[in-house]
């Protein structure tokens, strides 16, 4: 459907760089939220999303990060509670 526009009411679905944006303030916003507290919301296309519910539409993308996003989401792991997770990101950074 390229080159059309959603029909009136409806928003276009997400680009990969919409989701990917997204997924960068998601982790912004993670490391200002609090457990507990409700989680903070993200939008995209004007819809909000909670911040595990933009993760789950990441889902099914296998780009790899762009490195800022990366680090940003690496400084949030433990090395000793997230060992097998940093390793594999280190493998496969997507």
């Amino acid at each position: 459907m390229s080159g059309q526009s959603a029909p009136s009411g409806q928003s276009a679905p997400p680009t990969q760089r919409d989701l990917a944006q997204a997924f960068a303030d998601a982790l912004l916003a993670y490391g200002d939220w609090i457990a507990g507290l409700p989680e903070r919301e993200i939008s995209i296309g004007g819809t909000k999303f909670s911040m595990i519910a933009v993760c789950g539409l990441l889902d099914q993308f296998a780009d790899e990060l762009p490195q800022h996003v990366f680090d940003k989401l690496r400084s949030y792991m433990d090395p000793v509670s997230h060992s097998d997770l940093i390793v594999e990101l280190a493998v496969n950074c997507s």
